[in-house]
């Protein structure tokens, strides 16, 4: 009964959210086509009041789709002890919301479950991507930025994992397949960008992204909200990345990078970040083959991105009749 309680108020939800969404459209459209009379500041107001409230909707659907057994769970404990009232009151949706409330930012995220980076192994990662890249000058003193195009004092410029260090390398074999590479995938060169410490910090808050340019084998930097109060980030989107030898990161790597972005966007609900999704999800990014587990894909989506398995196939491209791993 209490699950059954949830998932009422799940739908009603759902269903706000989805007129909050359309809403935001219709403003959108209307304003630009020039058929509302206001300003736009009004128009601005107007967005922002949406938006936090599809925010909140959205807070609400992640806490109630990843913590439904432990909502019923509370909520059948407090109607088993208190008496027939309390037992009225927990059926109400109000009291879901209030838990609802304790879940949103849950007390497990504060584990630590990988192991801390050996320092050693970071600066044998960095030293072996700026060797690939040739990103060293003559005397050491600075290195080469593949975002800014050219060398800068070698004490700002790090070697950026594109698949994070700690997804782990037995889960970067589950996704990309075995490698011969003595390093594994996470700290092979392949998976580095030498980059001054702004740009990757950018990248690995979400901030930008790196997408196929115009022409084969071209890479490109996309902010993925120009409205970002930064000037320096603004200057760089679709910047071209240049390089200093023929060396080049993996494409895979780089399409997983992405997608997770993107994921991780939607999940922490970043204001208006259906907005500002560049082009690449259902882009071919490389040669037919082996690639990346289309199954891992919508789990992604599904885990990283909270979606429903509809949202998670549609968004991605992905078939449910297509076999898992092609």
């Amino acid at each position: 009964a209490a699950k059954e309680n949830i998932n009422a108020g799940t739908d009603v939800i759902e269903a706000e959210l989805e007129v909050v969404e359309a809403s935001i459209k219709v403003l959108m459209d209307e304003y630009n086509k020039g058929a509302l009379d206001i300003t736009n500041a009004i128009k601005d107001k107007e967005i922002m009041t949406l938006e936090k409230r599809a925010r909140d909707l959205r807070a609400k659907l992640v806490v109630r789709r990843c913590q439904t057994l432990q909502l019923a769970g509370e909520m059948t404990d407090k109607m088993a002890l208190e008496d027939a009232e309390a037992a009225v009151f927990n059926k109400d949706w109000s009291y879901v919301d209030m838990l609802v409330s304790r879940y949103r930012t849950p007390t497990n995220a504060t584990l630590d479950i990988f192991r801390p980076r050996d320092p050693k192994a970071q600066d044998r990662f960095r030293a072996s991507v700026i060797k690939a890249y040739s990103a060293n000058n003559k005397n050491g003193s600075s290195v080469f930025c593949c975002i800014t195009g050219g060398f800068i004092q070698a004490k700002d410029v790090v070697a950026a994992h594109i698949v994070p260090y700690n997804i782990g390398e037995n889960n970067a074999v589950y996704l990309f397949g075995e490698t011969t590479h003595k390093d594994g995938h996470t700290m092979c060169p392949q998976n580095g960008l030498p980059m001054m410490r702004h740009w990757e910090n950018a990248f690995d808050n979400g901030e930008i992204t790196i997408i196929p340019g115009e022409t084969p084998g071209e890479w490109k930097v996309a902010l993925l909200d120009p409205a970002i109060d930064d000037v320096i980030l603004q200057q760089v989107h679709g910047k071209v990345l240049t390089f200093p030898n023929d060396f080049r990161p993996a494409k895979q790597y780089l399409y997983f990078a992405h997608v997770v972005t993107i994921l991780r966007r939607q999940r922490f609900e970043c204001t208006g970040w259906w907005r500002y999704v560049p082009p690449g999800i259902q882009d071919v990014w490389a040669t037919p083959g082996e690639y990346l587990r289309k199954s891992a894909l919508v789990v992604l989506a599904r885990r990283a991105g909270h979606m429903a398995y509809q949202e998670a196939t549609e968004l991605l491209g992905v078939s449910s009749d297509d076999g898992d791993d092609e």
